[in-house]
Parts: structure tokens; sequence; C-alpha cells
């Protein structure tokens, strides 16, 4: 089980935050291994990822199998389906507006430095509500 920050927006905005932008390019190879930070992003955040890991409509394989994981962690994707190297970019870190939101401990400790993060945090507009095991 991994230990993650819990976050709450105190304002009354009705839109999500995003911080530390990130990209990716995945080869269009039989076997990518992607870091495991970076699949989550891409998974929770990047919503092109998201159709091309789920099988099209009209059946069919998707253009991202995920195939496994490797023995350093990292999560082992079959990107044959993309046909060229693609970039996919997604903001590592999603808060949401309209509850809590759950931060990787590495991620949350890369926020702490983000100046927009800290006025907010100072504004009380973020509020850490405490860790929690997932």
């Amino acid at each position: 089980m991994a230990e993650v920050a819990v976050l709450k927006d105190m304002t009354d905005v009705d839109y999500d935050r995003h911080f530390l932008g990130m990209s990716v390019t995945i080869a269009n190879k039989e076997r990518v291994v992607l870091d495991i930070d970076d699949f989550e992003a891409l998974n929770k955040n990047c919503v092109n990822f998201q159709q091309m890991t789920n099988p099209p409509h009209g059946g069919g394989e998707p253009h991202i199998r995920i195939t496994g994981s490797a023995s350093d962690g990292g999560v082992v994707v079959n990107a044959k389906g993309l046909g060229e190297p693609t970039l996919f970019t997604a903001p590592r870190v999603r808060l949401k507006a309209d509850g809590k939101t759950k931060v990787s401990k590495g991620n949350f400790k890369k926020l702490k430095k983000d100046p927009r993060f800290q006025n907010l945090i100072e504004a009380n507009d973020i509020k850490f509500v405490g860790w929690s095991s997932e």
C-alpha cells in the first residue's frame, strides 16, 4: 500500500486545477515500459491516452494494450497499434474542484515547491487534509 496526501479544495470554484505538466512519447513497439508515475498521470488525466487504451466501440483491439509490469515497477504496454510514435501530455496532478483529491507522496513533494500551489495553500483555497493509505 502506498501512502498518499489528501487535499481538499476550499473554494467555490467549479473547475479543476492542473499542476506539474508532463509529456511522454510512446513508440509504436510491441514492448514499451512506462514509468509508473507517468502511466498513472496519463491514465487519470489524459483523455487521448484513455481512449487509446480502451477497445474501439465497434470491437477489436485497443491501440495501446497494457500487458503487465516490469521488474522495476514500470508498466509494460504493447503500442504497435499506434502506427507511429505519439506524444501524450497531461497534468501529473489534477485537483478536483468538487471534492478531495489524492496525490502521491512524490507528487505532493513536488507540489509543495510549486509557487502557484503555495499561494493556494497560503490563501486557504486548498487544504492539506492528511495522509491516507491506498
